[in-house]
């Protein structure tokens, strides 16, 4: 832990993910109605997509008279190291502890050989802007310029081993050509990466919130009216394929009349540039007829690996494969032909 007067910061454990999930939405609450609900949600991530985020890189606390009351997070880049998911409570504002995260953040880019911190923020966000000002930070015109129709300011700072910071003879061994050239590859790398970013986010409220707590309305929000998959139909995991937002509906209906309790676990998820590929765990209780299965009561659990395209914040492609193998072991079952009620 490093402390700095009464504020100590240091990593979050992966048990006080609920806890940065409070802090994140505390912090920005006020700001809501200025939001659009997507970027809102991505902004103040639940506590699911906060675990994911501690497995993507460092999240940091701080603590003020022994209470956490502020949060950020990074991500390495090749770019630099991209941060992000950063929150203090209305009540622990102008006592340092922006300044000290931030801190401790240069610190991290330093001990990881990174010249370049980055961060987007929105234009209400006032005194988010002077603090990242007075630290360093000079606006960016690279982008992202947009989070789900929210306007975005990207902002950056070099930090010790940039180009500001070699000295005479640093500098002259580094044309000023080839630093054009590496700062446009730069800019071209910060874009890719928030596309990624903005495409993870896309997919973990696709599990997280439409699945996992049956939010229909979100539907319409997340996946493109012609979700198919390389013009075939979209397949969900349990080998039901449909086309269209009506369809998807349906077969939610059907899964949630089997699996009441139907629960999508993101075990891996990965994205490059529109594409995102999932490792998924499903789990529930079977309350419905499958796979010519009558109900049994029993928990199941298989394992599936999802395909999806993301084009303008909408999934438009989608191809989950489940282990249907692994599913009729568990029912006992040589039943190999899908019933109508879930074909």
């Amino acid at each position: 832990m490093r402390s700095s007067g009464p504020v100590q910061v240091r990593r979050a454990t992966l048990e006080e993910a609920p806890v940065v999930a409070a802090v994140l939405h505390q912090s920005f609450a006020a700001y809501e109605s200025l939001y659009t609900i997507e970027a809102y949600a991505a902004t103040t991530p639940q506590t699911p997509q906060v675990k994911i985020r501690m497995k993507e890189g460092p999240v940091w606390v701080a603590l003020h008279k022994g209470q956490i009351v502020g949060t950020a997070s990074a991500v390495l880049d090749h770019a630099g190291v991209y941060v992000r998911g950063m929150g203090v409570l209305p009540t622990a504002r102008r006592l340092g502890i922006g300044n000290s995260l931030l801190e401790e953040i240069e610190r991290f880019a330093v001990a990881t050989d990174n010249h370049l911190l980055y961060l987007s923020t929105t234009p209400f966000l006032a005194e988010a802007i002077r603090l990242y000002t007075a630290f360093g930070f000079r606006a960016s015109h690279a982008g992202p310029h947009d989070l789900f129709g929210t306007r975005l300011i990207t902002m950056e700072k070099k930090t010790l081993g940039s180009r500001d910071s070699l000295g005479a003879s640093g500098v002259e061994s580094l044309t000023t050509a080839t630093f054009a050239s590496l700062q446009r590859i730069a800019v071209n790398i910060k874009g890719m990466f928030m596309a990624r970013v903005v495409n993870r986010t896309v997919i973990e409220r696709y599990y997280n919130e439409l699945w996992n707590t049956w939010n229909f309305a979100l539907v319409d929000q997340l996946l493109n009216d012609q979700i198919s998959f390389r013009g075939l139909p979209f397949r969900g995991s349990l080998g039901v394929e449909m086309r269209g937002r009506a369809a998807f509906r349906d077969y939610m209906r059907r899964v949630q009349s089997t699996f009441p309790d139907f629960h999508n676990r993101v075990e891996e998820l990965v994205s490059e540039n529109d594409r995102v590929v999932a490792r998924l765990t499903h789990t529930g209780t079977h309350h419905g007829e499958i796979l010519g299965m009558a109900p049994t009561g029993r928990r199941i659990s298989y394992a599936g690996a999802a395909f999806f395209r993301v084009e303008n914040s909408q999934i438009s492609r989608g191809w989950v494969l489940g282990d249907m193998d692994g599913l009729r072991d568990q029912f006992k079952t040589e039943t190999s032909r899908l019933p109508s009620t879930v074909r």
